[in-house]
């Protein structure tokens, strides 16, 4: 049992990792402009540039936008050094839960804007999201515990 646990534990972290960092630095191949946090120049992301206009905080673009991806780096590698992981999984459930907050608040709603009026997301950044919070709540709970000597 142990074993399918440790490898259910890499696979959802892996899972979380991947996310993290594409969040944060490294977008998919041709990434849409404004959906990487350290990749887009200020004022170009997508949801930090949302909710700096309609919540009138400008501290959220760009400064809350490299504070916020600080903490998914933190998270991410957190996440990939095992008896670490359950403390970044929690970090992980922070954040996500943050983000889902976000999009559920009268500044940012599911479906984001894409720039230029050419649409909107469909709200596959918001399900991402949820998926991603339930991998680290997964997570936090199919981490085996360290064996005692």
């Amino acid at each position: 049992m142990r074993a399918i646990r440790q490898v259910l534990s890499w696979v959802l972290s892996l899972f979380l990792i991947a996310i993290l960092l594409h969040w944060t630095v490294h977008p998919w191949p041709q990434p849409d402009p404004g959906q990487v946090i350290f990749y887009d120049l200020p004022g170009e992301h997508i949801l930090f540039s949302i909710l700096a206009l309609k919540s009138g905080y400008e501290w959220f673009e760009p400064t809350g936008r490299v504070v916020f991806g600080v903490f998914e780096l933190l998270a991410a590698l957190m996440i990939l050094i095992p008896p670490w992981r359950k403390s970044g999984a929690k970090l992980a459930v922070v954040i996500f839960g943050s983000l889902i907050a976000l999009h559920l608040s009268p500044w940012l709603g599911i479906e984001l804007q894409l720039p230029g009026n050419t649409g909107s997301d469909d709200g596959s950044v918001f399900y991402l999201t949820v998926a991603a919070i339930t991998a680290a709540i997964l997570l936090i709970n199919l981490h085996p515990a360290r064996l005692s000597r």
